[in-house]
């Protein structure tokens, strides 16, 4: 005959059975939640908490939480420290230059400006110097194939080579003094960039078709100038 345990003999072994797959589906259960599940990943550690009890898990499993969120917000947090000093430094830089709204507006919209220091910004704004330069060549293309009266059309190329001047030399200048540390040469390019745009202006006789694009490119040129300064 054989002697069959009683059902209250069997309620510790099944209290602690029922206490392990409590621990180990609240384990589980985090693991899931916070999108970190692996298998082996799981195993492992749990079988390094083993011994802890039901509560001493729970408590395990909160200080993971607030672990994991914390290193969760920390880029986050980092990300925004990095913007504000962004900001400020192009803030403070541009309080020193004759145009601090354009120099805002100029610099703020490159991407580049993030991890710039004020060299670095002064090389933005050379760049802008030559998509302009660029721009107003274009611009002078097209109204040279209109085909012009002779005298705007004398003008109009004074300007393409005045602009020409400003990438071939202006900003090659600009570009290589900087990146060799050489400011005073820099600023140098950035104004003759400016004289540049104000001859060309003076070219015409009479209503400039490039009123607009020189006003801009001296303001442009002289904040770029005013810039580079800030490093001498």
């Amino acid at each position: 005959m054989f002697c069959v345990p009683k059902a209250t003999e069997r309620g510790p072994v099944r209290q602690e059975a029922d206490e392990f797959r409590a621990r180990q589906n609240l384990w589980h259960s985090f693991l899931t939640t916070k999108g970190v599940y692996n298998f082996e990943f799981e195993k492992t550690l749990f079988n390094s908490i083993f011994g802890f009890s039901l509560a001493e898990m729970k408590c395990l499993v909160l200080i993971w939480s607030i672990i994991l969120i914390a290193t969760i917000s920390m880029p986050t947090a980092n990300c925004r420290v990095m913007e504000q000093n962004k900001a400020n430094l192009i803030e403070e830089t541009c309080k020193q230059t004759p145009h601090d709204n354009l120099c805002i507006q100029y610099l703020s919209s490159d991407p580049r400006s993030t991890h710039a220091d004020v060299s670095g910004l002064a090389l933005i704004m050379v760049d802008v110097i030559k998509t302009k330069s660029n721009n107003v060549l274009d611009k002078i293309q097209k109204l040279l194939e209109e085909n012009p009266e002779p005298g705007l059309k004398e003008a109009l190329s004074s300007c393409a080579d005045r602009y020409k001047a400003i990438l071939q030399a202006d900003v090659a200048q600009a570009v290589a003094a900087l990146q060799k540390g050489d400011p005073k040469f820099a600023e140098d390019g950035a104004n003759d960039a400016a004289i540049e745009a104000t001859s060309c202006e003076n070219t015409f006789s009479g209503q400039s078709p490039l009123s607009n694009d020189n006003t801009a490119m001296h303001d442009l040129a002289a904040t770029t100038a005013a810039i580079v300064r800030q490093l001498l």
